[in-house]
């Protein structure tokens, strides 16, 4: 439609969907989605929360607008944001992949991602996050800053030169460093084990660090 479009009463996909207006609204109840994809293309704002549907495949929201996110939204498939996404809330996104190349603004707010495949974060794609958790594969570049913590539950690769500034940082897993550099710049303690690292080229830390183990770099190792 050239302008809004409003669904007072139950919404079922009964096959791929594409919605395309200015705005959206659904009164009724969460879209059923049947396993079937979904795809907004919204002009003006969307908010989209973890009451908007329910078995969807995959999502996709773009169209020039903005998209506000909160709550659990959670698909059977991936999750792609190609429009400029504000979080409304504590927002937890679950599926197989997200991709985010509208950029995220936090508004203060925590987010977890929790994506069985890779998620890309880069310094430009991230900002205003308080608390930052991706508990899949990650790869990193660029400036990340959160304002409160920053948890890596998966394997994380670094992409290109990465700097990381939070309150603590959190690695389960191992850092495949692509012979990249990486910077810590944690206000709180953040632990550093010979097996957390490989192919890291020049590391700096520029707070309190816990080390154990064997750790190796291509190039230098700075501590502050």
């Amino acid at each position: 439609t050239t302008g809004t479009q409003t669904y007072n009463g139950a919404v079922s996909l009964t096959g791929g969907t594409v919605l395309t207006a200015t705005t959206a609204s659904f009164t009724g109840r969460p879209i059923a989605g049947g396993n079937n994809d979904l795809t907004f293309n919204f002009s003006g704002a969307t908010a989209v929360n973890g009451t908007t549907f329910s078995n969807v495949n995959n999502f996709a929201s773009g169209g020039g607008g903005t998209t506000s996110l909160s709550g659990t939204i959670t698909t059977n498939g991936a999750q792609t944001y190609t429009d400029a996404v504000t979080l409304g809330g504590a927002t937890i996104l679950s599926g197989t992949s997200g991709a985010f190349t509208g950029g995220v603004n936090g508004a203060g707010n925590d987010l977890t991602l929790n994506f069985s495949a890779a998620t890309a974060i880069g310094g430009g794609t991230f900002s205003n996050v308080d608390d930052l958790a991706s508990s899949g594969p990650t790869s990193l570049s660029g400036n990340i800053t959160t304002t409160g913590t920053q948890t890596y539950g998966g394997t994380v690769t670094l992409t290109g030169a990465t700097v990381l500034t939070g309150t603590s940082g959190t690695f389960a897993s191992t850092i495949a460093g692509g012979n990249n550099d990486l910077t810590f710049n944690f206000s709180g303690p953040t632990t550093v084990s010979g097996i957390t690292f490989g192919n890291v080229d020049d590391f700096t830390s520029s707070g309190p660090t816990n080390l154990t183990g064997t750790i190796t770099t291509n190039g230098s190792q700075s501590y502050s």
